[in-house]
């Protein structure tokens, strides 16, 4: 018995010796390295254990809950984690540890709010960084503080920052090497992630952890992690940028989504996740936690309740099986249709793609220089194929393929090695497109083609050289059209290539002239445009044109512009529209180049609250509170008179919140219909600085309710506040409760102002004109 013991304890020791001198911080980017599974057990779970290793993940997430280790003050017991990480270590796991969450002996067991709460919390979590010093352990401070069923009583983000700064400094003191994952935010709640980089979360950590729910489709996350890097990219450590990492994020097998849906989602998930840099990946959940049909929370594991593989689990496996090793090269592309997926991994020398649609299934032709390939299910299903004339056909559906090469594809070590990016730039007081393109191919030559250019070839004539291979810069005259996301098609041929390589390469517009289209001000419609520091312009004109059912009184304005400032253009109607209008602008330099030209696009005004007399109850709509009714609150709304550069009336929301979950909802008092599908709401409010939030809500066609945000009322002046009303970005419930919206939609709150934090709050926003924007 005891040789066997020491040959076990050898086997752990060998194991966590491996797994510290891979990293004590975050793992090697590279499939299954930094693949992972939300785990709700501790102990020795070693058949457990033994399933999740073979479906190939290499992490584990699981609360490290205060109350459990210390039961009376200042004494931890970690008996229970320690059988874990050994258990893990054998196997080649990883934990990924949550410190959360309250203890009855601090602070009535809430979240830790006083100095002695969060001093007790660090104390435990620099206790549990010594324990386990070099095993491999990952630590996150609490999960999810931006909801107030984890961060009790209520989210407050100046107390979990306080928390996370003092547990950080204890940590490091205890372990300088440990890695501090923070805020494990739920979902697209930006705002509340602005408020912890500007309370300076990001210099007591070590990578930023979130939690991207609310992505009705994978693919989605795309726009989610964009958005969390421009927001953090102004409070970066100096000389760091602190990586991403998606520590809980997952897809529920109830209802209408199936699970082979759900095995098709934790695929392209870990895939997508990849492909935007994200460091760590952790799929919600190992296990289901029930048999409720009904239930949502049940039905998140990749194994049934009594651990029988779901097509998830196969799915994993398939996936590590195939891909292991492998790290992301490049997404090539056999046409220009955005919905197709054509993702390259590489493994040294060797490459295989991944091939899906996140649209209805549909056939491509691939360009190809090998004849013969190996097709994997998702599932794990093998077939060989052959092409025909220098091209694959491939059935492209909701759940990845793996196309495997029988020998070496030298197109694809050319797309795995092709460089090329596209960024509008000013030259000589005139905006252009400026592509720079690396690839080691002899005479290549580029065609360049989209909207705003027209279509130029460019060839590389002596621009060869022995390191960088072919390089090829050009620029040529750019006119934005005004697109969040606008790409230029780039195809490329040249010596040895059958076909040309293309790539749709998104164009940095940073530095582009804009022009936003806000809602009405007493009688005039706003235009806004936006100049760049970089930008060499001080007189432009906007002009307006391709009118739909609106009339303006003039349909040309000249004004002057500042590099780096911003000037709100004002346009008179002739009536004020009525219903849905459109129309496109164009805002050119003084020599009449354009400089930004947009398609047509359509508006709505929903509201102007300019009806009624000053003082008078707004009466259209109901002003209801809503929340915890135990705390007291009051709040009315009534038309008021104000300027916002103009003279006119406006909605006076006056509310009082007491301590606790409170806020207040204008609705429709009937059924108020929204017609067609637009992609955001925008309103003008005159804040108070308080801190509360704004929201609104619709309703789908399957009672699917959807809240999306304006975000924080921090300001006091008039700002126009946007919101898209897609369904992404949105908190989401009721229905299918997938995130996908179901038309036609309805209004269920027109402004939704939330007592976020909870704390007594008392004050007076105004509201002004509501508007929907069109695609």
């Amino acid at each position: 018995m005891l040789k066997v013991d020491l040959i076990a304890l050898a086997v752990v020791l060998v194991c966590m010796a491996e797994l510290a001198s891979a990293a004590d911080g975050l793992p090697n980017f590279a499939i299954p390295d930094c693949l992972g599974v939300n785990i709700h057990f501790t102990g020795r779970e070693d058949k457990q254990v033994e399933q999740i290793a073979q479906a190939g993940f290499r992490f584990v997430r699981m609360d490290f809950h205060w109350h459990t280790v210390e039961k009376s003050p200042g004494v931890y017991d970690f008996k229970a984690y320690d059988e874990l990480v050994d258990s893990l270590a054998v196997r080649g796991i990883r934990p990924l540890f949550i410190l959360d969450y309250g203890n009855s002996l601090y602070d009535r067991g809430l979240a830790p709010r006083t100095e002695m709460g969060r001093k007790a919390f660090a104390a435990f979590a620099s206790a549990a960084a010594s324990h386990f010093r070099g095993k491999g352990v990952l630590w996150e401070i609490w999960n999810e503080p931006n909801l107030g069923m984890f961060w009790r009583p209520a989210a407050n983000p100046d107390h979990y920052v306080k928390l996370v700064e003092v547990t950080s400094q204890a940590m490091k003191k205890s372990d300088p090497d440990c890695t501090i994952l923070a805020p494990a935010l739920s979902g697209w709640d930006f705002d509340f992630m602005k408020k912890l980089c500007k309370l300076g979360l990001l210099r007591h950590i070590d990578a930023i952890s979130l939690h991207p729910y609310g992505s009705s489709i994978p693919e989605d996350a795309e726009h989610y992690y964009a958005a969390i890097r421009k927001i953090v990219a102004g409070y970066q450590p100096e000389g760091r940028t602190l990586p991403l990492i998606s520590g809980e994020w997952g897809y529920s097998s109830v209802g209408s989504f199936t699970v082979e849906k759900q095995a098709d989602y934790l695929v392209r998930m870990f895939l997508v996740n990849l492909m935007n840099d994200i460091r760590l990946s952790i799929w919600y959940d190992w296990r289901d936690d029930g048999r409720d049909p009904n239930e949502p929370e049940h039905h998140f594991g990749t194994v049934y309740l009594d651990f029988r593989p779901k097509p998830a689990y196969l799915a994993m496996q398939t996936l590590t099986r195939e891909l292991s090793g492998y790290t992301f090269a490049t997404r090539i592309r056999s046409t220009a249709d955005d919905r197709d997926f054509l993702v390259l991994f590489r493994n040294g020398e060797d490459l295989k793609l991944v091939a899906w649609t996140k649209g209805e299934g549909h056939k491509i032709l691939l360009p190809v220089d090998v004849e013969e390939f190996e097709l994997v299910s998702m599932l794990g299903e093998r077939r060989r194929v052959r092409a025909a004339d220098h091209t694959l056909e491939l059935e492209l559906s909701g759940s990845p393929i793996y196309i495997v090469p029988m020998q070496k594809s030298r197109r694809w070590t050319l797309e795995a090695a092709w460089d090329i990016s596209a960024k509008v730039i000013w030259k000589k007081g005139k905006q252009v497109l400026q592509i720079v393109s690396r690839i080691p191919v002899q005479g290549a030559n580029l065609t360049v083609s989209g909207s705003g250019l027209a279509d130029f070839v460019v060839q590389t004539k002596d621009l060869m050289s022995a390191k960088t291979g072919n390089l090829i810069e050009t620029e040529v005259p750019y006119v934005w059209n005004g697109d969040p996301s606008p790409t230029v098609l780039v195809k490329l041929s040249g010596t040895g290539l059958a076909e040309p390589l293309q790539r749709l390469v998104s164009v940095d517009t940073s530095r582009c002239v804009r022009a936003e289209v806000l809602p009405p001000v007493g009688k005039s419609l706003i235009i806004r445009v936006t100049v760049p520091l970089s930008a060499r312009i001080s007189r432009a004109y906007l002009e307006l044109d391709q009118m739909e059912s609106v009339d303006f009184a003039s349909t040309k304005v000249g004004f002057s512009l500042k590099p780096g400032a911003e000037q709100e253009v004002r346009i008179p109607f002739k009536d004020f529209p009525k219903g849905v209008f459109g129309f496109a602008l164009c805002v050119r330099d003084e020599t009449g180049f354009p400089v930004i030209y947009t398609s047509k696009k359509r508006h709505a005004v929903v509201e102007t609250f300019v009806v009624g007399p000053p003082g008078q109850e707004v009466d259209k709509y109901a002003c209801e509170l809503d929340g915890d009714p135990s705390v007291e609150a009051k709040a009315s709304l009534s038309y008021a008179s104000y300027s916002n550069g103009a003279d006119s009336v406006c909605a006076r929301l006056d509310y009082d919140f007491g301590k606790g979950w409170r806020f207040v909802r204008i609705s429709p008092r009937s059924q108020m219909p929204i017609e067609g599908k637009p992609i955001e709401a925008k309103i003008w409010v005159k804040g108070d600085g308080n801190g509360t939030c704004a929201r609104l809500r619709f309703v789908d066609a399957a009672n699917q309710t959807f809240q999306p945000s304006y975000g924080s009322i921090d300001f006091a002046d008039w700002l126009c506040l946007s919101a898209p009303i897609t369904g992404k970005m949105a908190g989401h419930w009721g229905g299918p409760n997938d995130g996908i919206v179901r038309y036609p939609i309805a209004w269920n709150t027109l402004f939704l102002l939330d007592n976020v934090g909870g704390r007594k709050k008392s004050g007076t926003v105004y509201l002004g004109s509501l508007m929907l924007v069109y695609d």
